[in-house]
């Protein structure tokens, strides 16, 4: 939930909203179509995304390893999952307690470093197709807090994502 909404449930009893506070809820309510539309988007069309993503990558990585390339499309899954979410609820706390604890260490475990600094800008890309500009704005701090976890920078198929699950 979003944070400051979240603070107000506790706040209740002490008295009304302050006016920058009630500002800033107003904002959010403001923005909460467009956070769930473009959330439903990225459910309803996840598959399609995340298999033309992984068309690219195993096009650009064709000596890499089917495993790695399904163990880094997974994480990638993951992570829009949780970026879609942390957007809907505009929380940033949500994506550092759900996914970023332990996403860098994974991409280490795993070895997927080489592959996720393509990964993420492909994935970057197929959304930014799919989203309209304002949906792209709203998700894009989650997606790059991720991209940065996952040592991609942002310069930088025989899979089939739904037999990956």
């Amino acid at each position: 939930m979003h944070p400051v909404i979240e603070s107000l449930f506790d706040g209740a009893e002490n008295g009304y909203i302050p006016s920058e506070t009630l500002a800033e809820v107003n904002q959010y309510m403001k923005s909460l179509p467009e956070r769930l539309a473009a959330y439903r988007t990225l459910r309803d069309r996840e598959i399609q995304v995340m298999q033309k993503v992984a068309d690219e990558l195993e096009k650009q990585l064709t000596g890499e390893s089917v495993e790695r390339l399904e163990q880094s499309l997974k994480t990638g899954i993951l992570a829009i999952r949780h970026c879609a979410m942390a957007m809907l609820m505009q929380d940033d706390r949500y994506l550092e307690e759900r996914l970023l604890s332990w996403l860098e260490e994974t991409t280490q475990i795993y070895n997927t470093q080489s592959i996720d600094r393509i990964l993420y800008p492909l994935i970057r890309d197929h959304l930014g197709q799919l989203l309209n500009a304002n949906q792209m704005r709203l998700l894009e701090p989650f997606l790059a807090k991720v991209q940065h976890h996952c040592g991609a920078s942002e310069e930088d198929s025989l899979l089939t994502v739904a037999g990956i699950f």
